[in-house]
């Protein structure tokens, strides 16, 4: 549903099967641009920067003292008019080692981060940042609705 909004996508992930069923997916709505790839937060990153870039239930994962690392890399290859999505679920899993909610506590002190959304529920956390300098604009106005 996001490559129809996307000159370009690249959509990842550690389970091969989790990409192979994207693959699948995108081809009944193909795509020219949509690269898919095996790869994990702590990895390198690409050599390039993205104007959005979504962590949805990935980053309660890592050990907490990776986390703000990964958050600085992520930012780093922002664009400076880029948008970080986080998405996380709420509830403790015994597996992992942070709840969405530590997650997102930690996204709010990074301070090359701003803070532009949030949305929360019972089960679902999720909230948009912006380099910090950036002044962030409305979608509506962004979407040419507003004046």
């Amino acid at each position: 549903m996001l490559a129809p909004r996307c000159d370009r996508l690249l959509a990842t992930d550690i389970v091969e099967s989790a990409l192979a069923s994207a693959r699948s997916r995108m081809e009944r709505t193909p795509h020219p641009d949509v690269a898919f790839v095996h790869w994990a937060l702590g990895d390198p990153w690409p050599d390039t920067t993205f104007d959005l870039i979504v962590l949805s239930e990935v980053c309660y994962y890592l050990d907490p003292s990776a986390l703000p690392r990964v958050v600085d890399e992520a930012t780093a290859h922002l664009t400076t008019d880029g948008v970080l999505v986080a998405a996380h679920w709420r509830h403790p899993v015994s597996d992992y080692p942070m709840t969405g909610d530590e997650v997102h506590e930690t996204l709010s002190q990074q301070q090359a981060l701003t803070r532009t959304a949030r949305y929360e529920d019972l089960d679902l956390l999720l909230e948009t940042f912006v380099p910090v300098g950036t002044t962030p604009e409305s979608v509506a106005t962004c979407e040419g609705l507003l004046d």
